[in-house]
């Protein structure tokens, strides 16, 4: 049922082949019920089979295309899914295409081929029926339940400050493979996919002083989303223990192993207190007038 082809561009390309291809309930799917369609991308480096990272896949169904990021892989789990929801179809047999279209690393001469799996799912309306007369069980939830987002500490005014994002099935373990919409203050900042923890992320700089809500969402249902409420100083609270005033944060500098808030000017790596500056300018005015007397 399965067939597999791999097609080379190039007389130097290294082949790249799908493996390894799941599908929810063994490729038996009813209308409206959420699927998923998993496996690995690899790549022929010198012999040696590789995961393709961060690299697009493609999926045709019924008309329909899926996109989704492959994802590095841990002990030979999958690194790439896609979850989609079966369109409303007659009962009957249909073909399920995944492509690749190859990758020209700028350090190589010639490319990972292209490629392409198919594959044939049967759509049935009502669950088929198991081997011992019984129902079988409806396919498990296979979008994330739950999304928790964090915010790095120590939020600074015209500092980039990251948002995490951690994506979990009902069960608890991470959601690889989804795509995860960030929010500031209502306004789209950025997106990410999740890695093989279930985590992404985005980073952004605030520009102004002020309190910010972050917000994540699931984008294949947004109703899968958390927020964050933070604010942004123009500068952070001293105590950070350091070597120099260069692992400080704006504002303070390095004194006795400690960052500490200046209430003068940096100079270098040295506060300078308001009034000795005053003071140094008074007298460089005072030398200056004893100067034009003298002469």
């Amino acid at each position: 049922m399965l067939k597999q082809t791999v097609t080379q561009s190039l007389s130097l390309c290294y082949y790249s082949e799908f493996t390894d291809v799941n599908v929810t309930g063994g490729g038996v799917w009813s209308p409206g019920e959420q699927v998923t369609v998993e496996g690995k991308l690899l790549y022929d480096w010198f012999g040696q089979w590789a995961s393709v990272n961060d690299t697009t896949l493609k999926m045709t169904f019924a008309g329909n295309t899926y996109k989704t990021l492959t994802y590095p892989s841990i002990a030979g789990s999958p690194n790439f899914q896609f979850n989609i929801t079966v369109p409303q179809l007659a009962d009957g047999q249909y073909e399920v295409d995944l492509l690749y279209d190859g990758y020209t690393p700028p350090w190589v001469i010639g490319c990972i081929s292209p490629c392409s799996y198919s594959f044939t799912v049967t759509i049935q309306s009502s669950p088929p029926q198991g081997t011992s007369g019984g129902q079988l069980s409806p396919p498990q939830e296979q979008y994330p339940s739950q999304l928790s987002l964090t915010v790095s500490p120590e939020v600074t005014v015209g500092q980039s400050a990251t948002l995490i994002a951690t994506a979990t099935f009902a069960d608890g373990t991470p959601a690889p493979g989804f795509k995860v919409d960030f929010a500031i203050n209502n306004t789209l900042i950025g997106s990410a996919v999740t890695n093989a923890k279930g985590v992404a992320d985005t980073s952004f700089t605030p520009e102004a002083e002020g309190s910010y809500t972050a917000t994540a969402w699931l984008d294949a249902d947004q109703s899968v989303s958390a927020s964050a409420s933070f604010t942004a100083s123009s500068s952070t609270t001293s105590g950070t223990t350091c070597t120099s005033t260069s692992q400080c944060p704006q504002g303070t500098v390095c004194q006795n192993g400690v960052c500490t808030q200046c209430n003068g000017v940096i100079v270098g790596s040295t506060c300078v207190p308001t009034w000795a500056i005053v003071a140094g300018v008074g007298a460089v005015a005072l030398t200056g007038l004893v100067i034009a007397i003298s002469k």
